[in-house]
């Protein structure tokens, strides 16, 4: 086992960037799912947002 605590920075060799960018990818999909799945929901088309500023 190597317990040297700078091996968790350090990508592998081969494929390690692309394995981490696919994974980052497959969650913002899954977020964007779930943010379009709260939008249909929750019928986010009708909400009125107001915004005052301060001044």
């Amino acid at each position: 086992m190597d317990d040297d605590p700078s091996r968790y920075a350090r990508l592998p060799e081969k494929g390690g960037c692309r394995r981490a960018c696919a994974l980052h990818f497959a969650m913002l999909g899954f977020t964007l799912v779930l943010a379009i799945i709260w939008i249909i929901r929750n019928r986010a088309w009708e909400l009125e947002i107001t915004v005052e500023w301060p001044w």
